[in-house]
């Protein structure tokens, strides 16, 4: 094992991750779905995997769950700077008095991310000390740092960034920043943005597209865009369709669950149809890597939409060989619970 697994191992096993769950929970968790799901979700915070174990901090996140303030303070007081940028991001959305002093410390960190993300966490606990400097990380020659301040700057709220946003997207030449900061304006209200996200919905890049179709569902009028997502339950990429169901269910609409219990279990035949999408060209690994990324999103989709329909095979997938998937499942079985509530 190496040194970054060994860390990371040490410091989410203090973390009481079932009885945090089972506190935010309640009683029902002795339900077999959410019982699993927490398990399973519990298995991820506990991986070695840094991908797996951010996957599972986000979904606890994202859930709401007791402890997933505990696992942010954590990370944040480690020294892997993967793992203090994830932390700190997470203290973004969970403000906590609790993690101050790891976070000033962070300050300091030679990792401009790392540093941006703590900046942002201070910030929305109203030490605003440095925040200028996440406006000054936006001229930065660095792309990841570019698009790493967008992406905290619509996280914290502050419409006095708009202006400096803007200007990012009007002159960046990086597609990726530039959907970055698209994203940082719809977060933050601006309905300037709104008609390039029509654009990007027609776009002949799936990315751009499947980008588009999740943003819809967080502008602020929630009506806006549904007859577009309507529309895009009808892409000809599975992704794109399937990522229009989750934010349709994001907005209490459940016409996209037919696709989504589709693609959570696809047959040989959608994989052959999913294979001729992709082109000529692909090997066996990236119909592989394909498959994994279509039935997570399904699942995450059929947590979104809210259908007790979808428990049966949510819990099938919660057993998945493939751990990606099964993570997924069990956001979406909790997420599932949670809306039966």
């Amino acid at each position: 094992m190496n040194r970054l697994a060994k860390l990371i191992l040490l410091l989410l096993l203090s973390v009481p991750f079932v009885s945090g769950c089972t506190g935010f929970f309640g009683p029902s968790a002795r339900r077999p779905l959410e019982s699993r799901a927490i398990e399973r979700l519990r298995a991820g915070v506990n991986s070695r995997d840094l991908v797996l174990w951010t996957h599972a901090v986000e979904s606890c996140i994202d859930l709401r769950l007791s402890q997933a303030q505990d696992i942010c303070i954590k990370a944040v007081s480690s020294d892997p700077p993967p793992l203090q940028f994830a932390g700190a991001m997470g203290l973004i959305e969970l403000p906590s008095r609790d993690a101050e002093p790891a976070l000033k410390k962070l300050l300091s960190s030679s990792d401009a991310s790392v540093r941006l993300a703590a900046i942002g966490a201070l910030h929305r606990l109203g030490q605003r000390r440095h925040s200028t400097e996440l406006i000054g990380a936006l001229e930065s020659p660095s792309s990841k740092t570019r698009g790493d301040a967008l992406m905290i700057l619509g996280r914290v709220g502050d419409e006095s960034a708009m202006p400096a946003i803007q200007r990012v997207f009007d002159k960046e030449n990086v597609e990726r920043v530039r959907m970055q900061a698209a994203e940082a304006l719809v977060l933050l209200g601006d309905e300037k943005i709104l008609p390039r996200l029509q654009l990007w919905q027609y776009s002949r890049n799936w990315q751009e597209r499947i980008f588009a179709v999740e943003l819809m569902c967080q502008v602020q009028d929630k009506e806006l865009f549904v007859a577009d997502l309507l529309g895009a339950l009808g892409d000809r990429n599975q992704l794109v369709q399937l990522q229009a169901a989750r934010s349709l269910g994001r907005l209490g609409q459940q016409d996209g669950f037919p696709q989504a219990m589709r693609y959570l279990h696809p047959t040989a035949g959608d994989q052959r149809a999913i294979a001729r999408e992709m082109g000529v060209g692909m090997g066996e690994r990236q119909l592989a890597e394909r498959m994994v990324q279509i039935r997570s999103l399904a699942a995450l989709a059929l947590g979104e939409i809210g259908n007790w329909d979808a428990a049966a095979a949510l819990g099938k997938a919660v057993d998945d060989k493939d751990a990606q998937v099964a993570l997924a499942a069990a956001h979406a079985s909790l997420r599932l619970v949670q809306k039966q509530r």
